[in-house]
């Protein structure tokens, strides 16, 4: 009777099995949609304009009841509002939860219910997901055929509905508007006001629904539509004046529809031009966000295909993004590819030749089935995916090798079930110690990167096991036979050497372990001393990342300062700039009082900490140009003082700001806000105004109209609508004002300056309110390092300031709650380690040999802690997370040495000399094959250059150092410390013998 046939005896079944899980896996990764959005916090940000409105009046008529709008919406974490000359812009941060799914449409309806009860000349809201940082992450310039019109209201909506799209900005061009300029004697004369005229055009000019009418079965709705058709029947409008007659508009005054002159002045490299700036949402991906981007420009620049149109894409994160991803995916190939050859090399002594081809070809398939799984999940495959896979599949394919060497000598399917049974605890125990230690981490919310790569790490290790248990063995299997003998696999002369000598140099080693053991103990205690020393003076360092060849900075000039003159200053200053080889092209924005400035280069020929050199070196007439964003040498921290005053925050910012400057780690000081523009102020003569017969609201009208020009109401056309704005005058000067005639009694008129005295101050550029109180900040630059040392460096410095009662003091509050975290990931060490104990102690029932096997995690550790602040690298988050997770990589080595004496530490008996050494020469072809594919897979991203990677090269540098380290501790320090606590009374000299 035939035996019956078992899984191990069935290789086409697992064969079709690891096909089939390998062309699904591809379906799913290339139909994968996301929807992991991470676990930052989310903000929205919503903007309230009303031109010509100072920034005191915004506060109090937008910034303060906005803030009690949104305050009152559930989940709300924080409210910051920037009050500023004719825009408010409130940002709203929620939780990420459950409970705020529905945040979006609430800030909606609260910024709608404050723009109700604002004045009509108010703009209506724009809202948006936005982040904090306020710094663009896709600029591009546009010249050609497109109108600012088109801009702001077609191109401008149609980005800010892409996914990942917080704020759009759209600068150096305006909209359409019309501009009314009455002759102020010809209406002194006839009795008429500027806000007469402006009601009686408002209250005509207008589209009605007169509601509904039923005719039979239908219902007609009717409209009432008083609109006038174009520009000059508007300036047919009768304006009735006091005899009772009526006059023409076009009599009275000039009509002109005209492009409304832009809030910022654009220029590329000298020339005038638009510039769209795109400021990404809290959880936006940037690498899609770009792709998006691109999409919809190629359909707007189809509309002008017959006209000239060019866009010139000065900065684009996303892309770079994109580069990254790239690089890492090429890495990840290469990675694979190295593996696999690694398992060829290192496993072709282990029975067949097939083994070595079946260890190779499981690399990939588990690589991408694991990709498969986070896709199932909504994670689309990004770069932090691919590193954290590719890292990971150089440990998981340890199972594959320990299989390979398991079913090298195995005769037929009835062993196979033996040799699966008991390497089943080493495989089991191999990924559970990688899983522990990293499963600390899996809720690390300093980094960003951390969690997905450490998904991905423990999601290999898990579909490696599962491989390793069920469809490996029957195809490690499937050419054994009874009958077989295996021949010596043929190998090149240069290889035996090779093996000789790494034999006669591990002999060399055993011997030294044997004779002086408490040598190499001790040598690892001090490497392992060393390495804390260096983590205490290191300290906790917030990671930063910058653009690979882009430099974006600020000029800030006096207050009031034309953004006219500011624009030809900085064309001047662009000339300069561009001169020095390896600039591409530098990009302006000039507004009042202030400037942006986006610089492209080219990294091959320049780096970007001498770009940032270069712009501090050559000086902008007349302003101060700092760079906002930290880079890898730079680090920036905020102080803020918060109060009830502003006036008396801002003094108070001064003060601290010049104690700081003295200090010895400051690199600049940088106030957060400035002077405003000098400030005109009319007060009424109350009696004289009495005695002509006007009000005080009157003669304020009158002014206002004169120097601004407010929109007096929204005209509807087949365009959409359209501004409306009386005023008085092209240009106004302060002599202007006071000559302003006004209506007075009598048919008669009376001038400004008659019915005024003059008053001149400064007024506020900028109100910035945090959760409902108002303050004011100063920034300092310095070189990377604790926030908590210059927390502590600039407290003290400044102690001595007295605050008065309800005045807060505070140091950079973000930094300080990352560096804390960051200080905790010791705990996580030592978290990761005792979870590893738990998992070996279970695995080999032993309490004492898991001491033994982690013995090798702390040294192995400090040579790369020691090794990077030697080059320089601070110790910050990307660090020391990949430290916690290379501690679980370490153990693997120490677990092959020490697994073979496992049955002596359950004896407690001592080890004779051929023992000890045969059970280390049986381990070491496997330690050996598992340390190399490891190294293999870390390898290929070291040499990754893109900024975007940073994170992923250090975990590579980490992995290397950190698992090659390892599997030298595991040969000098594990049998080293077994001869110390095996063999306490021996001499070694029957060990020497043995070796």
């Amino acid at each position: 009777m035939a035996e019956k046939r078992n899984w191990f005896s069935k290789p086409v079944s697992a064969l079709c099995i690891s096909i089939g899980a390998l062309v699904a896996s591809l379906f799913l990764i290339f139909n994968a949609q996301g929807g992991f959005n991470g676990t930052e916090d989310v903000s929205y940000m919503v903007t309230l304009r009303d031109y010509g409105v100072e920034a005191r009046e915004m506060e109090r008529k937008a910034a303060i009841p906005l803030e009690d709008a949104l305050s009152s919406i559930s989940g709300i974490n924080k409210v910051i509002t920037l009050s500023e000359n004719s825009r408010v812009r409130a940002y709203a941060v929620f939780r990420r939860d459950k409970t705020n799914k529905h945040a979006y449409d609430a800030v909606r309806e609260a910024a709608q219910r404050v723009y109700e009860i604002m004045p009509s000349s108010s703009q209506r809201p724009e809202i948006g997901s936005s982040n904090d940082s306020f710094i663009p992450v896709w600029i591009a310039a546009i010249s050609g055929s497109p109108d600012g019109d088109y801009l702001e209201k077609v191109l401008k909506p149609a980005l800010n509905s892409i996914e990942g799209v917080g704020e759009v900005e759209v600068s150096g061009s305006g909209i359409a508007e019309i501009i009314i300029i009455p002759d102020l004697k010809k209406i002194a004369a006839l009795g008429l006001s500027p806000s007469a005229i402006a009601s009686v055009l408002a209250s005509n000019d207008g589209l009605y629904m007169g509601g509904r009418i039923q005719s039979g079965s239908r219902e007609i709705p009717v409209i009432m539509d008083g609109r006038y058709p174009d520009l000059a029947s508007l300036g047919n409008a009768l304006i009735p004046i006091s005899s009772g007659a009526a006059i023409k508009l076009k009599d009275i005054a000039d009509l002109r529809e005209e492009e409304r002159e832009g809030e910022v002045l654009s220029r590329l490299d000298g020339k005038k031009t638009a510039v769209i700036s795109i400021i990404p949402s809290s959880d936006a991906n940037l690498g899609r966000l770009s792709r998006a981007i691109k999409v919809e420009l190629a359909k707007f620049k189809n509309k002008f295909k017959n006209d000239y149109f060019e866009m010139n894409i000065l900065s684009d994160r996303g892309a770079e993004e994109g580069s990254a991803f790239c690089s890492a995916l090429i890495a990840a190939l290469e990675a694979s590819i190295l593996v696999a050859l690694a398992s060829i090399l290192l496993t072709r002594n282990k029975g067949s030749r097939s083994s070595g081809f079946v260890c190779a070809a499981a690399i990939p398939i588990v690589w991408i089935i694991s990709a498969a799984m986070l896709s199932l999940f909504g994670f689309v495959p990004d770069r932090k995916l691919l590193a954290g896979l590719s890292v990971g599949i150089g440990t998981a394919a340890d199972a594959a090798i320990l299989c390979a060497e398991g079913f090298g000598n195995c005769r037929n399917a009835r062993e196979g079930r033996k040799i699966l049974s008991r390497l089943a605890p080493a495989l089991v125990s191999g990924a559970a110690t990688t899983i522990a230690a990293l499963f600390p981490l899996a809720k690390f919310k300093l980094a960003e990167d951390i969690s997905i790569i450490v998904l991905a790490l423990g999601t290999v290790t898990m579909v490696s096991l599962i491989a390793a248990l069920t469809v490996l063995p029957p195809l490690f299997l499937w050419d054994k036979k009874d009958d077989l003998s295996y021949s010596r696999t043929k190998s090149f002369p240069i290889i035996n050497r090779i093996q000789r000598k790494g034999v006669r140099f591990f002999a060399f080693m055993i011997k030294s372990c044997i004779k002086n053991p408490l040598i190499f103990v001790l040598v690892a205690l001090f490497i392992t001393i060393m390495g804390i020393i260096v983590l205490i003076f290191s300290g906790a360092d917030i990671s930063a990342s910058e653009s690979r060849d882009s430099v974006y900075a600020r000029v800030e000039f006096e207050g009031g300062f034309s953004k006219e003159e500011a624009d030809k200053l900085l064309a001047f200053w662009v000339l300069d700039i561009k001169s020095n080889e390896g600039i591409k092209s530098v990009q302006t924005s000039a507004r009042t009082g202030s400037s942006q400035i986006l610089v492209n280069f080219d990294p091959l020929k320049i780096k970007s900490a001498e770009v940032r050199e270069l712009l501090r070196s050559i000086k902008v007439p007349g302003g101060f140009l700092y760079i906002p964003e930290t880079s890898m040498n730079e680090r920036i921290w905020e102080i803020t003082v918060s109060g009830d005053d502003d006036f008396r925050c801002r003094e108070l910012a001064k003060k601290a700001a010049s104690l700081c400057v003295p200090l010895p780690l400051v690199q600049e000081t940088i106030l957060n806000f400035k002077e405003g523009s000098p400030r005109l102020s009319l007060l009424p003569f109350r009696d004289k105004l009495a005695e002509e017969g006007l009000s005080f609201s009157g003669l304020a009208d009158s002014v206002r109209r004169g120097v601004h020009g407010p929109v007096i109401y929204k005209r509807s056309g087949e365009k959409g609508e359209i501004d409306v704005r009386l005023k008085l005058s092209k240009e106004m000067t302060a002599d202007d004002i006071n000559h302003l005639p006004l209506a007075i009694r009598n048919q008669g008129y009376s001038w400004v300056q008659s019915l005024t005295s003059e008053y001149r101050d400064h007024e506020l550029s900028l109100i910035r309110r945090e959760d409902r109180r108002r303050t004011a900040s100063f920034s300092i630059r310095t070189q990377p390092m604790d926030p908590r040392v210059v927390r502590d460096n600039v407290m003290e410095i400044i102690k001595g300031i007295e605050l008065p009662p309800g005045y807060a003091l505070e140091f950079d509050r973000e930094a300080i709650k990352k560096a804390e975290i960051l200080s905790g990931t010791g705990f996580l060490f030592i978290l990761a380690l005792f979870f590893c104990y738990i998992v070996i102690a279970a695995a080999n029932e032993s309490f004492s040999l898991p001491f033994l096997v982690l013995s090798v995690v702390p040294p192995s550790l400090a040579i790369p802690v020691s090794i990077l602040s030697i080059v320089n690298i601070s110790i910050n988050a990307s660090v020391a997370c990949s430290l916690v997770a290379v501690s679980g990589m370490a153990v693997n080595a120490s677990v092959l040495i020490a697994g073979e004496f496992r049955q002596f530490f359950v004896d407690k008996r001592f080890i004779n000399q051929r023992e000890f050494y045969n059970s280390l020469r049986n381990r070491l072809p496997c330690l050996l094959a598992t340390t190399g594919t490891t190294l293999a897979g870390a390898i290929p991203f070291i040499f990754l250059r893109d900024g975007s990677n940073s994170f992923i090269r250090i975990l590579s540098v980490v992995t290397l150092l950190g698992v090659g380290s390892s599997f030298i501790f595991a040969l000098i320090l594990v049998p080293s410390l077994i001869c110390i606590f095996l063999n306490p009374k021996h001499t070694g000299k029957e060990l020497l013998l043995g070796v």
